[in-house]
């Protein structure tokens, strides 16, 4: 499975939604909030994290812009 390291681990493989819930536990991540932006949740993927986290306490904000900037608007 290929790896990035950018301030944190990002997974990169077919399933890798699946790694969520370890991943919280190895991190200590008790309340998880996954950040996204409409498109991403309009295609499911969102709701296929969620349901990779189960019972435990999460939010979710899809309200990001696509592509930002760093820029202030």
């Amino acid at each position: 499975m290929p790896r990035m390291f950018f301030l944190t681990q990002i997974e990169l493989d077919f399933g890798a939604v699946k790694c969520l819930p370890h991943e919280c536990v190895s991190a200590v991540i008790k309340r998880p909030l996954l950040m996204t932006d409409p498109g991403v949740r309009a295609a499911g993927l969102l709701d296929r994290a969620l349901m990779a986290l189960g019972g435990r306490n999460h939010s979710a904000f899809d309200q990001t812009r696509s592509n930002p900037t760093d820029r202030f608007e």
